[in-house]
């Protein structure tokens, strides 16, 4: 079962930069407020999300609000969001930018009632020219880990 009532990770709260030697840091995404009250403005970018992940060529940043993506060029700037296909039941549950950096993939799962309970899992590639997602795989398993999309597509049993 699928446990919306709390989210496995903390959200975040703001995304910093700061130079490797030290210094000032820079507030990329999110709000100082929001850092120090440990929420955010309904308006927030960073609404809901847990990850981000800065696409291969490093000019990009991506977070997962609640029921998208948010992209933004690595400085914070430029932000737009894509809404991932998220029907009542399921959740996004691991995204990825595509080695291309032309667009991100992202797993959705969605609770299969029955017995013995299963998860149904759907692989999407997003272009960040904001088109429709395109869907590559569905599968339904009771592993939990049957499609893993860390560093690249691995679908232990669809055969990729």
């Amino acid at each position: 079962m699928i446990d919306r009532s709390a989210r496995l990770w903390p959200q975040l709260s703001g995304i910093w930069t700061v130079a490797p030697q030290g210094g000032l840091a820079h507030l990329l995404v999110g709000t100082a407020a929001g850092v120090r009250e440990a929420k955010m403005p309904a308006n927030s970018p960073l609404l809901g999300a847990t990850h981000w992940r800065l696409s291969p060529d490093g000019r990009r940043i991506a977070t997962d609000p609640d029921r998208g993506l948010w992209v933004a060029s690595s400085n914070g700037t430029h932000g737009t969001f894509l809404p991932a296909a998220m029907p009542r039941g399921c959740d996004m549950a691991q995204y990825q930018w595509l080695r291309s950096g032309a667009g991100l993939a992202y797993l959705q799962l969605c609770e299969v009632v029955g017995s013995p309970p299963a998860i149904r899992f759907t692989l999407y590639d997003q272009p960040l020219t904001g088109g429709a997602p395109q869907q590559i795989a569905r599968l339904t398993s009771q592993d939990w880990w049957a499609i893993d999309i860390g560093g690249a597509y691995r679908c232990i049993l669809c055969g990729y």
